[in-house]
Parts: structure tokens; C-alpha cells; sequence
């Protein structure tokens, strides 16, 4: 019986011992998504988004069109 208690004493430390590192690693993470949210966007990228949504733009009516016609 002694020897169930001591096995439970140990493996019950080790839980908490995980936990408390998977705390502090969502912890850190967290942190650090936090800091990357509040960065701004670089302007290149966001003139490539604007970019891609011109192009998409002008391919939507077309495709639209071969659509209707039964074409893809």
C-alpha cells in the first residue's frame, strides 16, 4: 500500500510540474502574439494586398461570364 502512495506522490509532482511549464509557455506565447497585434502592417505588404484585390477584381466579371456560359 505504501508503495501505491509514493508512486501517486510522484506522478502527482510531475503533473503540476507539466502544468506549471505549459503555463508558462501559453504564458510566453501569449506575450508574444500580443506584441506581434500591435505592430503595424508594413506598407509593401499592404500594397500587394491592394495589388491582388485589383487583379481579383478584374478577373471576377470574366469569370462571371464563362460561367454563364457554361465554361470555367
Amino acid at each position: 500500500m505504501e508503495r501505491y502512495r509514493v508512486k501517486n506522490k510522484v506522478n502527482s509532482t510531475r503533473s503540476s510540474s507539466a502544468r506549471a511549464t505549459g503555463d508558462a509557455v501559453s504564458r510566453r506565447l501569449r506575450d508574444y502574439y500580443d506584441s506581434v497585434k500591435e505592430e503595424g502592417i508594413p506598407d509593401r505588404f499592404l500594397d500587394l494586398l491592394e495589388r491582388l484585390d485589383a487583379v481579383d477584381s478584374q478577373s471576377a466579371p470574366r469569370e462571371k461570364a464563362s460561367a454563364e456560359n457554361g465554361r470555367e
